[in-house]
């Protein structure tokens, strides 16, 4: 049988004895072997995958929990009636966004000197639309529509925040 749990531990199955008291035969790592053939003078060898010989119990031990008294939800200094594009700003920094932009913009321009091309119509991003993109990113998140065109079209849901950010071409 398996040791005895401490309090942490939860116990839903244990190791099957055999027919004598004994557990199933285990390698050094401690995997059972329970596709082992008996050689000729009664050793064992495996002869397939290792899987263990477990037996379901209902023999389950709870640790008690201490009782949670800390203050839970987001911590923040935003000042009340702050709007949620203060709050998102908290974590999506401006920063973070003229970061991004940089890097997006260095990389289309690595990209179309690698190509051997110029795309005219290509032009640098900046952080306000980093920030636009990312807060579409958290809103296709909540509103999820079948296709990424339908945020665009007004005919079959309403969704003027994401046109208004960005073109879908």
């Amino acid at each position: 049988m398996l040791e005895e749990s401490t309090d942490s531990d939860v116990i839903i199955f244990s190791f099957e004895e055999d027919e004598d008291g004994n557990e199933p035969d285990s390698d050094e790592d401690g995997q059972l072997d329970d596709n082992s053939e008996t050689n000729e003078d009664g050793g064992t060898h495996p002869s397939g995958p290792k899987t263990p010989h477990l037996k379901w119990t209902n023999t389950l031990n709870f640790k008690e929990l201490e009782k949670y008294e800390n203050l839970s939800g987001s911590k923040h200094s935003l000042p009340v009636g702050s709007s949620e594009k203060d709050l998102f700003e908290l974590f999506v920094t401006n920063d973070f966004c003229n970061k991004v932009a940089e890097e997006t913009n260095k990389y289309a321009a690595l990209s179309q000197r690698k190509a051997g091309t110029v795309d005219n119509n290509c032009e640098d991003t900046n952080a306000a639309e980093i920030q636009a993109y990312i807060g579409i990113l958290i809103y296709m998140g909540l509103v999820d529509l079948p296709e990424i065109e339908d945020y665009f079209q007004g005919d079959f849901c309403v969704c003027p925040i994401v046109r208004q950010a960005m073109t879908l071409k």
